[in-house]
């Protein structure tokens, strides 16, 4: 065989070896490209299973709704069931210690405070912090007359509203709610006819249940219908129990 027909034979063999490893290195290329998106799939599969379980251990309270207690005196009470007639389990009190929310149902909800659950009246339900009542004292024993001994004679009630009288009633009547906080009781203006313009106003005594005082007022004992006629004073107005709860009842509906 010449020369001639050797390289006759060898130029198409190394045509054929060329398209051959170019071939090899085309599909090499190809796996590489195709195996990358299902590693990167895998890697986001995986971040996607582990990050849930670890933002719910490091917080685990992001997923509670916490309230808090608003009650005007200091309290709301717990009971077993959503109705004023069931059973009264213990006071959820007013302050930055909340509850955790369970339910609602008809005006009530039900909490777990401190690992005591039961339901409270939604209207003195807050979902802010409130101030704490460092004074022992509630409605029923605010509930009463209270005299300045002057000019002022309070009606304070047991449902959060109150009543003043200012010269017996000729230099005014005074009607609004009342609220407790740390050692005092805040008294609202909600109508004041005299002077519409007070409408909001907020007056703060200092409870001093040892001295029955409430800042610079004194309770008043209730009289009998026989010596309702008989007064201290021109300014002074005298209440039966009776009145007083007529009274209640009316400014009740304010």
């Amino acid at each position: 065989m010449t020369n001639t027909d050797k390289n006759k034979l060898i130029i198409p063999l190394l045509i054929i070896i060329s398209i051959l490893l170019f071939s090899l290195m085309a599909l090499g290329i190809i796996l590489i490209v195709k195996s990358r998106p299902a590693a990167f799939r895998e890697v986001e599969i995986t971040q996607a299973r582990t990050e849930p379980t670890d933002a719910a251990a490091n917080y685990p309270q992001s997923r509670e709704r916490i309230v808090y207690s608003s009650s005007y005196d200091g309290f709301v009470v717990i009971r077993e069931g959503p109705s004023v007639k069931s059973s009264n389990l213990g006071r959820f009190r007013n302050g930055p210690v909340g509850a955790t929310f369970l339910s609602e149902s008809g005006g009530w909800t039900q909490i777990n405070y401190q690992g005591l659950v039961g339901w409270v009246n939604s209207r003195y339900i807050s979902s802010m912090p409130t101030k704490e009542v460092t004074v022992d004292v509630d409605g029923d024993w605010l509930e009463g007359i209270w005299s300045d001994g002057d000019f002022g004679q309070r009606l304070i009630f047991n449902n959060g509203k109150y009543v003043e009288y200012w010269n017996g009633g000729s230099g005014g009547i005074e009607v609004g709610h009342y609220y407790l906080e740390g050692n005092e009781i805040i008294c609202v203006i909600d109508r004041f006819d005299e002077d519409p313009q007070r409408i909001g106003d907020k007056s703060r005594s200092v409870i001093k249940k040892n001295l029955n005082l409430i800042g610079d007022y004194h309770r008043v004992k209730y009289v009998s219908q026989q010596t309702k006629d008989m007064t201290e004073g021109p300014d002074e107005i005298l209440w039966t129990k009776n009145d007083f709860k007529r009274k209640k009842a009316e400014i009740s509906r304010y």
